[in-house]
């Protein structure tokens, strides 16, 4: 069972740093490596306070957790300690009626074992829960109970701080990194780059038209918009890759271990994929978009400047006409196009 050696080992990790300083997996993988349950899952409360949402979890299969990422809080055993406060426990899970009904299918290999819900706990109130299997019915004593509600404790604030420290790294709207971590990542990059003699990619990408779209038909639209391309970038980019929104309609993509060519390749495909793209407006008008996007590779001349040739490079999109990917190359060649028609002019 949860014992001392469990919150022991839990404290040790926030007494390493300080209290605020230690992530929820390190938790879990504390109380994981230090018990003798079956499986773990941990869940924080929504916003709106109607459903809990997984968050990670130890020892349960796929199928399992399909069906319990989401759990409303008003029907189900974990919404009950949520709401009570108290530690709830079921030794008959496949058949407990407070266990949620898409989860209670999915249990049936629990059916032998104990399942105990916490609820985690921070500046009393609840902020989610902690689900434990263990492979021992019976009545939770007053020592275990007190037990699990300490590590209740510990991971309500464990849960905080990894809130705290995703909100300072993400964009509250669309979720992706933000304008600050953004560049951080191109200085790492670029010093990585230059120490390994290796290769890193950036896109800079700007919707066409937004402040229009968005004075026509409303910021509610304008929002969804910016949520869709994020997803979009999600959807497209590998998980190597980094997505950050770093202004108001400003994107930018760094491709590690991309070269200009496939870099350019990426950014063509973003173009074709938001082109398809529909969203809907005021009066149902279907809403298209494009965007300009400004494409180079790192070349040794340090991150500052290789970001400014990005941006200089989105820029030269815009002005060549928008809805298009820039290049160094193609850059070029409209300024020898231009001059040949401003007659060569030296």
């Amino acid at each position: 069972m949860v014992g001392d050696d469990a919150i022991t080992a839990l404290v040790r990790c926030f007494g390493e740093s300080s209290a605020f300083a230690v992530g929820l997996d390190a938790c879990l993988d504390a109380l994981w490596d230090r018990t003798v349950f079956d499986a773990m899952a941990l869940f924080r409360l929504s916003a709106d306070g109607r459903d809990l949402e997984l968050v990670s979890s130890r020892g349960f299969s796929d199928r399992a957790l399909r069906a319990g990422e989401q759990l409303p809080v008003d029907c189900s055993l974990t919404g009950i300690a949520v709401r009570t406060r108290h530690i709830v426990s079921s030794q008959a899970v496949a058949d407990d009626d407070r266990i949620h009904p898409t989860v209670r299918a999915e249990m049936q290999r629990l059916e032998n074992k104990m399942i105990i819900s916490v609820p985690l706990i921070l500046y009393q109130r609840p902020v989610g829960a902690i689900n434990l299997v263990w492979n021992d019915r019976h009545e939770l004593s007053p020592a275990e109970q007190s037990c699990l509600l300490q590590l209740g404790y510990i991971m309500g604030v464990a849960m905080e701080h990894t809130q705290r420290e995703r909100e300072s790294r993400h964009d509250g709207l669309t979720g992706l990194l933000n304008r600050r971590e953004f560049d951080r990542l191109v200085r790492e990059q670029a010093a990585r780059c230059d120490r390994y003699a290796s290769t890193v990619s950036l896109l800079m990408l700007d919707l066409d038209d937004f402040k229009q779209q968005n004075d026509t038909h409303g910021h509610a639209v304008g929002d969804e918009i910016l949520k869709g391309l994020a997803r979009l970038l999600g959807d497209r980019l590998r998980a190597t890759d980094f997505c950050c929104r770093v202004g108001g309609e400003e994107f930018a993509c760094l491709l590690p271990e991309t070269d200009l060519e496939a870099a350019r390749l990426v950014a063509e495909d973003l173009l074709l994929s938001l082109r398809a793209l529909r969203f809907r407006g005021r009066d149902d008008e279907a809403i298209r978009c494009a965007a300009s996007i400004g494409v180079c590779e790192y070349a040794g001349d340090g991150p500052e400047e290789f970001v400014c040739r990005a941006d200089n490079l989105l820029y030269a999109a815009k002005e060549a006409g928008r809805d298009r990917v820039m290049g160094a190359a193609e850059a070029a060649d409209d300024t020898e196009v231009a001059g040949k028609e401003g007659g060569g002019g030296h």
